[in-house]
This record gives C-alpha cells, structure tokens and sequence, in this order.
C-alpha cells in the first residue's frame, strides 16, 4: 500500500511540475545582445527605413529577443 501512494505522490507532483513549467514564459532578453542593434540605432531611434547593414546583421531576430521592433527589411 505504501509503494503505491508514493508512486501516487510522484506521479501528481510530476504533474504539477510539468503544468507550472507550461505557464512560465520563455525569457528571450536573456539571449538578447544590445550590441548587434548598434547597426540600427537610426531606425530605432527615428523609425527611419533600416539601412543594408541592419538588415544584414539578422536585426529582426536580434530586435525580438531585445523586445524591440523594427520595421522590415
């Protein structure tokens, strides 16, 4: 009896465990390097066209890891 309330209490922590995990979002800014947006600071900063360079430098994944938003390329 005892084995099988202890695998019980192993399978709803589990559970439990695996739920909390699906609610906890993702944390992008930890991947996140600001210096890669160097090359963008115009179109950050004053919504200009992004020039060649920020578009070559893979901006728009940089800038939605940093949670910024550049117009496209």
């Amino acid at each position: 009896m005892m084995r099988s309330s202890k695998k019980c209490c192993v399978f709803v922590l589990s559970v439990l465990l695996v739920t909390c995990m699906s609610q906890v979002p993702c944390i992008d800014a930890l991947n996140c390097n600001y210096t890669e947006l160097l090359a963008c600071t115009d179109t950050i900063t004053s919504h200009k066209p992004p020039s060649s360079v920020c578009c070559s430098k893979d901006a728009q994944r940089v800038a939605g890891q940093c949670g910024v938003t550049l117009p496209k390329c």
